[in-house]
């Protein structure tokens, strides 16, 4: 092997050992069959409307949510224009999309700020996966609150507290959480204010 050769290979392994070192692949969390999360998101009416400010953009409150979930998909963003509020795509499941048996037979893909999933088995019903489970853009209200999303795994249980959102710029531009579990296509992500976050298991 020529120096040349030699040199090239060292690079090649030690540009592999630092990906391991700074972009580690986290193992997802598998569970036995059954149903680990029983209860549906909730939504409620606020009493007043909320507005808050982050740098440039207007957040104004447009419901409460409670959310208990399993995590089926995780995906940081840091170049787009949502990535200022919402680093974070989090796509959780609930009641028959927690269950190991449903998702084993699932192909679970994030991306451009959208939730793939691909049958393995085409006795799947396409609602059980619609009505139990959604790709939610997540704003932490804090930097500990980014800190706790930058931990979550997929396979992860959590628990979140705070509200669905719409964002205004004073360019005009505008983002807007859907007000429905169940839809799908462009604009049915919900965009989540997140005031209390935790791990469960």
């Amino acid at each position: 092997m020529t120096i040349k050769h030699l040199l090239y290979t060292m690079l090649v392994l030690t540009a592999v050992v630092l990906a391991f070192i700074f972009f580690p692949r986290e193992t997802p969390i598998t569970y036995p069959h059954g149903i680990l999360v029983e209860e549906y998101p909730t939504r409620f009416k606020l009493e007043h409307e909320e507005i808050r400010l982050i740098d440039d953009y207007v957040i104004k409150s447009l419901a409460g949510v409670k959310i208990k979930a399993r995590v089926l998909g995780k995906e940081g963003y840091s170049f787009d224009r949502e990535s200022d509020i919402a680093p974070f795509d989090l796509a959780l499941g609930w009641g028959p999309m927690s269950d190991e048996a449903i998702l084993s037979k699932l192909e679970i893909t994030q991306g451009r700020r959208w939730y793939h999933w691909k049958k393995l088995d085409p006795s799947i019903d396409n609602r059980t996966v619609i009505k139990n489970s959604s790709n939610m853009h997540m704003i932490p209200s804090s930097e500990e609150i980014e800190d706790i999303l930058d931990q979550i795994i997929v396979g992860n249980l959590i628990e979140i507290e705070g509200y669905l959102v719409e964002v205004k710029a004073t360019d005009n531009w505008k983002w807007k959480s859907s007000m429905s579990w169940e839809d799908t296509g462009g604009g049915a992500c919900e965009l989540v204010y997140i005031e209390k976050l935790k791990i469960l298991r």
